[in-house]
């Protein structure tokens, strides 16, 4: 049971990291992993950064996508 909770948690953020790096390499995105990362932060404004640099430069399809996607794993996570 851990492991399915674990999979249903970590595949967004797997799914997220794929895309980013895709358009990192079409060269729509600078610094994919870094990206990434900032993402994952604890931190709200280095999250909302990495966003605010998604919605710049990704096409608003696209966006949208990580976003949606971002939103589920954040709600899945368990309480603190």
């Amino acid at each position: 049971m851990n492991l399915l909770h674990h999979l249903y948690r970590e595949i967004p953020q797997a799914i997220v990291d794929f895309v980013l790096e895709i358009h990192h390499f079409l060269g729509q995105l600078p610094a994919a992993e870094l990206l990434a990362a900032s993402l994952r932060s604890r931190n709200p404004g280095e999250r909302a950064e990495a966003l605010e640099t998604l919605e710049q430069e990704l096409p608003r399809a696209v966006y949208e996508g990580i976003t949606a996607q971002l939103e589920g794993a954040t709600s899945r996570r368990p309480s603190a």
